[in-house]
């Protein structure tokens, strides 16, 4: 409006080429005594400056404050520029960045129940952040849930997360050690293997020492340690296995005989065999968390790669053992 009006006076006060003079007449209804007060500010820098330096000016004024920018509410994003873009879609943030951004966008996502891995609010955007990301963008229907970025949708879900304020960070870190990993039929009662009649396999394995590092810890000294495993349906969809718990001795130590069994078992009558022999193979996952003194202090993932050949010495003619993975 300023420019399309500011060229309707200049035009105005010229002689045309052929010694007439031009009347030009605006275009929007805008009165003069609005208009006015603009066009003489603007006829001053003309003068002052010059035209090039004038437009520059009136460029960089635009760009410092766009129309319609979003503002956070949570006190914690406020200010952020980085965040703020991300909020205007103007800019994301992705794996492998980091800083004070993504350690803000870790804690909201903590603060809404997400788990980020075992690391938690470190400023760095990695596997266990962009899955968090991911899980969140799920979790709130925000779409585009295949992609690890933080947009605009993410950051105004997140501001309505936030509130009135982001938990501290924690200063608290768990190092949970574990030792002696066995499968088949080396494991310990109640066992690795499956029936007979059921496809799947087992892992076992020690709790080998438990470490709190951090002014924020508290005392390891008779905390409970426990766990929660769920699985996802790769195979079959089969309830979540019962977990079990330990108490740290007086000394803050893991008790003798500390060990942990999965088992991922499932009846061969309930497959397709034909189609199993033909497909070869499925995955099954298990997210293990554990906390202590219910923190949490270590996640996991368990893979179970169940493999189905033929076989005549086995029922229904179909083998199907598993191998167990776990990082």
């Amino acid at each position: 409006m300023l420019r399309s009006g500011m060229l309707a006076r200049r035009v105005a006060v010229h002689p045309t080429s052929q010694g007439r003079s031009a009347t030009a007449r605006p275009k929007s209804p805008v009165s003069a005594s609005r208009v006015q007060p603009c066009f003489s500010s603007v006829f001053f820098l003309q003068r002052a400056v010059g035209n090039h330096a004038t437009k520059r000016l009136l460029n960089q004024r635009i760009q410092r404050a766009p129309a319609g920018a979003k503002s956070f509410s949570c006190p914690d994003f406020a200010g952020d520029t980085k965040l703020e873009a991300c909020l205007n879609d103007r800019d994301r943030l992705r794996p492998r960045d980091d800083g004070p951004s993504v350690e803000k966008v870790q804690r909201g996502l903590m603060q809404d129940g997400i788990d980020i891995g075992p690391k938690g609010a470190d400023g760095k955007f990695g596997a266990g952040t962009a899955q968090g990301v991911m899980d969140f963008k799920a979790k709130h229907h925000l779409g585009f849930e295949q992609f690890p970025d933080v947009g605009p949708g993410t950051m105004q879900k997140l501001d309505e997360v936030c509130g009135k304020g982001l938990p501290p960070p924690s200063s608290c870190t768990f190092i949970v050690r574990y030792g002696n990993e066995r499968q088949g039929s080396i494991c310990n009662p109640p066992g690795c293997l499956c029936g007979p009649n059921s496809c799947g396999g087992g892992i076992q394995f020690d709790f080998l020492d438990v470490k709190a590092l951090g002014s924020g810890c508290p005392s390891l000294a008779l905390q409970p340690v426990t766990e929660t495993v769920t699985l996802d349906s790769g195979c079959m969809k089969v309830p979540d296995p019962i977990t079990g718990s330990f108490t740290l001795d007086s000394k803050g130590k893991v008790p003798p005989g500390a060990s942990d069994t999965y088992r991922l078992c499932f009846p061969k009558s309930k497959l397709d065999i034909g189609l199993m022999l033909a497909v070869g193979e499925c995955t099954q996952t298990a997210t293990q968390k554990v906390f202590v003194g219910g923190l949490l202090a270590d996640t996991r993932t368990i893979t179970f790669r169940v493999t189905f050949r033929g076989d005549l010495s086995e029922p229904d003619f179909l083998s199907c053992p598993a191998s167990v993975t776990r990082k």
